[in-house]
């Protein structure tokens, strides 16, 4: 049973900790990080989620992401989630960060409640999907797609991706830089 560090409102630690089924059953604060993919083709990966998965079932998503385990930092918690749903090897320098953002939502008719603090990541590298392996009972595939394609899709507000509004307002304003 995978278990996470609680936060207060405000992001602190409480020095509690609870199951990830009880944070999302209960609405405790906790942390997650974030990472995104990017090529030198100006695109970005994206894992469509498993169908399987109790948030956003079969919905395109941020290229990795998951919970910080308890005891985690976000960068080992980041580069162990790179490891599960990629089965990619990266360092604590692959990583960008290029914020944080403060995440509230009700799913599952009220039975899935997320509070987190995301920190968010971008990797600048050239990884072939054949380089990947995906971790199928989260991940169903794995697609490059050009930016600008991503920013259409966030834009007409596409019914099959995860909505993280300010967290594309923070990728895309890092990308144009």
């Amino acid at each position: 049973m995978e278990m996470l560090d609680i936060l207060n409102n405000d992001g602190t630690p409480t020095g509690h900790t609870a199951s990830k089924k009880e944070a999302h059953e209960k609405g405790l604060w906790h942390k997650a990080s974030h990472i995104w993919f990017v090529n030198d083709k100006n695109e970005i990966l994206l894992q469509k989620r498993s169908d399987t998965m109790i948030s956003h079932p079969g919905e395109y998503d941020i290229s990795a992401a998951g919970h910080l385990s308890a005891g985690d930092t976000s960068i080992s918690g980041a580069l162990r989630e790179i490891k599960e749903e990629l089965g990619l090897d990266l360092e604590e320098m692959d990583l960008v960060k290029i914020g944080e953002t403060k995440v509230e939502n009700v799913q599952r008719n009220g039975t899935y409640i997320n509070k987190e603090y995301n920190d968010v990541y971008v990797v600048h590298k050239n990884i072939p999907i054949s380089d990947m392996m995906i971790q199928e009972s989260e991940v169903s595939l794995v697609k490059y797609v050009p930016i600008d394609d991503l920013k259409k899709w966030v834009d007409e507000g596409t019914n099959d991706i995860v909505r993280h509004p300010e967290e594309f307002k923070m990728l895309f304003e890092y990308l144009n830089k």
